[in-house]
């Protein structure tokens, strides 16, 4: 019995052991639980003060309207110790206590606190400091109460002050400049807000309580430049200095220098309208001045290296005893506007000119019968056929004459030259920008030369230039410019490894360029060894790189094509290119030859004629006999359709930018893509499309019929086609190629659709010399 209950007490202490080791252990982790989460609340509570101290902000807690929390930022900005802050009430930092008590009353009336407000804070040496309080209510521990958060705001009251001098000193510059600055409303009514002195003058407005009811829109002289003010504004695109005609209020037109910023909200919509006016008037005319002056030096310094004897005339003669009335029989039969009289030939004693014959002879009813002694103008004024240009001028200008003898070096007369001939000159200006290009010394002289080529071209429209000297005028800049940029790029770089060609193709290779500038090239370089292959064209592809690059920064767009130096389909030796002919022209397919016809036009822009020669001859060679070539070429040149219709309307398209537009490309591509099939046909090796056509008519190819109506219809497509970018440049636009018929004269649409009736007759001539059928 006595062992039972010693086993009994046993196990009984066993499992108060067993009882009491598990509130141990349960307390022990209790405790280090309990542990840990002090840590961790003094850390965070550490993190918190660290937070809280490092703000930018005065942060206070209010419990019972006591101060229960602050950081050292609000104890600081008023200048306290912590000892001293802790003793003042929250009123005691407070000015405008009133202020603070109503609205601590209205909150417990409403339950809500104003986001925030301005107030003034007492400084510990009394003076006032300017802050922005920001309120936040809490519950702590079972206490209502808030926080407030001061931020000092005294820097933004200086900025605020600063600034407002700066706007002082910004309205004072800007009503004392010759820039006009305003500001209107969008839209079609859109009128001024704001505006400054000078804008006010320049527009015409003499009392500034009167512009606020101008609608901008009203000032402008074109209907044109309204509406694509209009357009591009509804396109939220601004207009950055451009040249406007601007009518004044007074009725005055001014030409103004125009600059729109259209200032929109966050979700696109037009808000404003900011606008700079600057009056160009005077500037314009100076320009033009200007342009004056060096085209008169420019013609100076043609005159200064020309000889008279380059563009003197030889001019018929008579004897002394001819009547007067033979003497006109004779100059109508030369064609001559001057006849020499003289007793020994080559010895004239005087002249006579159609000046004279309307002033000395039809105004005087002078009998036709009297010798031509009685009329004629003596001693003869001459000049040695070395003198130039320009004092044949001088000595017109100083003798009051229109003609100027020429005496060749034995002294013999035989040859004059007249004012007609040196006014003609002065617009040979062209040798002149070529001289300047082979001197050029930099990219950006290039550039101006550039930018000068539509002023010169434009002279020579005016001066009754035929098209095609237009066009092969400003292909030959092309040339130049390419070559001298060329040698620029050279210079810079390793010596070319082996002998290359830089050849033009499409337009400028036909000498056709017009204003729509960008580029066509290739180059061709001498074959090498097969384990040079890889360099020597590793070099010429980045040749072509950078020639591609300095052409597009002088003016020459790059080819959206891809069709350029750079490329390396466009970039062979000799070899690769007879490959790549050979693919295109013995296994053609139509495809292909709408990528390769531009190749077609091959030009040397003057580095290497020989290698140019090679393949040009090589292609002539290879297109010999393939008929199924020239079939395919022939339907690519029945797929180009004049645009027009079946009844004789215009067919039209349009763009984001054209309304009801044709493009005049096309149907010259379509004049051009016949001389090239022919004369490809036919061995013809130029490439211009009028002495291809020419060639063509020479060799009786084309009838004479043919020849005059492809050759006219060339010439008035590409007279059109110059003016119409020229005007776009006059207007400070790209130049494009987009006709509205609507825009053109009655007369104008009646030639275009007799053109493209034609052209659409010469399909079938097409179809039957090159497919056997008529179309």
């Amino acid at each position: 019995m006595t062992k039972k209950l010693i086993y009994i007490s046993l196990i009984i202490s066993i499992f108060i052991g067993l009882i009491l080791y598990y509130l141990v252990h349960v307390n022990i982790i209790t405790e280090r639980r309990r542990v840990n989460i002090n840590k961790k609340l003094n850390e965070s509570y550490d993190k918190y003060k660290t937070l809280v101290e490092a703000s930018t902000e005065g942060i206070v807690m209010i419990l019972g309207n006591e101060k229960a929390f602050y950081n050292t930022y609000i104890v600081s900005l008023l200048g306290y110790t912590d000892e001293e802050f802790k003793t003042l009430g929250i009123y005691d930092i407070l000015y405008e206590k009133k202020k603070f008590s109503d609205i601590l009353n209205i909150s417990k009336i409403e339950g809500k606190f104003p986001k925030n407000f301005d107030t003034k804070l007492i400084k510990k040496n009394g003076e006032l400091h300017e802050a922005f309080v920001s309120f936040s209510r809490i519950n702590f521990h079972g206490k209502e109460g808030f926080i407030l958060a001061v931020k000092d705001i005294s820097p933004n009251k200086d900025v605020e002050q600063e600034l407002d001098k700066n706007i002082e000193k910004f309205k004072a510059i800007t009503n004392n400049i010759d820039i006009g600055i305003f500001r209107t409303s969008i839209g079609r009514n859109g009128k001024f807000t704001e505006i400054n002195k000078s804008a006010a003058e320049i527009i015409g407005c003499t009392d500034l309580n009167n512009i606020y009811n101008i609608n901008i829109l009203d000032l402008f002289y074109s209907s044109e430049e309204k509406k694509e003010v209009i357009n591009l504004l509804n396109l939220k695109k601004n207009i950055n200095k451009q040249s406007m005609k601007i009518k004044r209020l007074d009725g005055t037109v001014i030409t103004a220098m125009v600059s729109l910023f259209l200032v929109t909200d966050d979700k696109g919509m037009g808000i404003f309208c900011d606008g700079i006016i600057q009056d160009i008037t005077m500037q314009k005319k100076l320009e033009t001045e200007k342009d004056s002056i060096i085209e008169e030096l420019m013609t100076a310094s043609l005159f200064m290296n020309q000889s008279v004897k380059n563009i003197s005339r030889k001019i018929p003669a008579c004897d002394i005893n001819t009547s007067v009335h033979s003497a006109v029989k004779l100059m109508v039969k030369k064609n001559a506007e001057a006849l020499l009289v003289h007793i020994e030939e080559g010895t004239p004693i005087g002249i006579i000119t159609n000046t004279d014959l309307g002033e000395r002879i039809v105004s005087r009813n002078i009998d036709p019968e009297l010798p031509i002694a009685k009329v004629m103008s003596s001693p003869v004024i001459t000049l040695p056929e070395s003198a130039m240009l320009f004092e044949a001028l001088m000595m017109m200008r100083e003798k009051d004459v229109n003609h100027i003898c020429i005496e060749n070096s034995d002294g013999s007369i035989s040859e004059a030259v007249n004012i007609k001939e040196i006014a003609y000159a002065k617009y040979q200006t062209h040798t002149l920008l070529i001289q300047r290009i082979k001197i050029a010394d930099s990219y950006e002289e290039l550039t101006d030369i550039f930018n000068s080529i539509p002023v010169l071209l434009r002279m020579l429209i005016k001066s009754g230039a035929k098209t095609d000297v237009i066009t092969r005028i400003n292909s030959n800049f092309s040339d130049e410019i390419a070559l001298r940029i060329m040698d620029m790029v050279i210079h810079d770089m390793e010596k070319p490894p082996v002998d290359f060609a830089f050849i033009t193709l499409g337009s400028v290779g036909r000498g056709e360029q017009t204003f729509l500038t960008d580029q066509d090239n290739a180059i061709i370089y001498d074959d090498v060894e097969l384990e040079k292959e890889d360099k020597v064209k590793a070099y010429f592809l980045k040749l072509g790189e950078t020639l591609n690059l300095k052409l597009h920064e002088v003016g020459y767009n790059y080819c959206k094509g891809e069709i350029m130096a750079k490329n390396p389909k466009w970039c062979m030796s000799v070899s690769d290119w007879k490959k790549q002919f050979r693919k295109w022209i013995v296994n053609s397919d139509p495809q292909d030859l709408l990528e390769v016809n531009i190749f077609f036009d091959i030009r040397d822009s003057g580095r290497n004629i020989e290698l140019t020669k090679i393949l040009r001859d090589y292609i002539y060679q290879l297109v010999k006999d393939e008929m199924l070539f020239f079939y395919h070429l022939a339907e690519n040149v029945l797929s180009i359709k004049p645009p027009i219709s079946f009844f004789g309307n215009f067919i039209v398209e349009s763009t984001k930018e054209n309304k009801s537009v044709f493009d005049i490309k096309k149907v010259i591509m379509l004049i051009t893509s016949i001389a090239r099939l022919y004369a490809l046909k036919n061995n013809v090796k130029e490439t211009n499309t009028l002495r291809r056509l020419k060639k063509l008519n020479t060799i009786g190819v084309l009838t004479d019929n043919q020849y005059s109506m492809l050759s006219k219809n060339l010439n008035y497509l590409m007279l059109m086609r110059i003016n119409h970018q020229l005007e776009a440049i006059n207007k400070h636009k790209d130049p494009n190629n987009l006709i509205n018929p609507k825009h053109l004269t009655d007369l104008e649409r009646t030639s275009l659709k007799k053109i493209f009736s034609q052209l659409s007759d010469f399909h079938n001539k097409i179809s039957l010399d090159f497919k056997g059928t008529i179309k």
